[in-house]
């Protein structure tokens, strides 16, 4: 694997060695949209109490400033909680050997998942739009002979990525591409349901 991988892998396969690599991704926030929805209600009611204020009040040079600076403070704070907190995900770990890929979910959500190579049966890719074109991630369903798992893989910041590439359309640089290699789909195309059966806006 190679440096730009769209996930961080800590450790590198030695041929000397039995295969073991380690590394994070991030998904989608489970309450994203409300905590969205949350955050825009409270900005817009203490930027529109400050602004009744302004009509209401006497005006003068000294609240003029203070309402700028709290509208743009309240305004930027807006857009740190949005982009920096709420759209970047939640981190997950992963460990991956010769015969396990084991997820660990952030502390308070979801157990750790050991997924065996052995039992994998499928894996499909479902493209996450950010908007009706902004591709931004993977709904991706692991399938093996025992449970199926849903992940909301997404582009974080916390990825360094240049979000400006529509780069996410192989899914070969996604970490759940060990799990391919592994289990042997990745030689199975008619078994894998891959993303390029799905048409991308560029």
């Amino acid at each position: 694997m190679d440096e730009e991988m769209r996930y961080t892998s800590y450790s590198r396969h030695d041929e000397r060695f039995p295969f073991s690599t380690s590394g994070v991704f991030y998904c989608k926030k489970k309450n994203e949209d409300k905590l969205l929805i949350l955050t825009t209600i409270i900005c817009a009611i203490m930027v529109g109490g400050a602004l009744m204020m302004w009509l209401y009040l006497t005006w003068s040079w000294g609240f003029a400033i203070f309402f700028t600076v709290y509208t743009v403070g309240f305004v930027l704070l807006y857009i740190y909680l949005v982009v920096g907190v709420i759209l970047c995900g939640e981190e997950y770990t992963y460990k991956a050997d010769s015969e396990n890929f084991i997820i660990t979910a952030p502390s308070g959500s979801a157990r750790v998942v050991v997924i065996k190579y052995s039992e994998v049966e499928n894996i499909l890719y479902v493209p996450i739009y950010q908007g009706p074109k902004r591709h931004r991630g993977y709904k991706v369903i692991i399938k093996t002979k025992r449970a199926e798992y849903t992940y909301e893989y997404i582009m974080s910041f916390h990825n360094q990525i240049d979000l400006r590439k529509k780069s996410l359309k192989d899914t070969r640089e996604l970490p759940f591409y060990i799990i391919e290699e592994r289990s042997g789909l990745a030689k199975k195309p008619d078994v894998l349901t891959r993303a390029e059966k799905y048409d991308f806006d560029d």
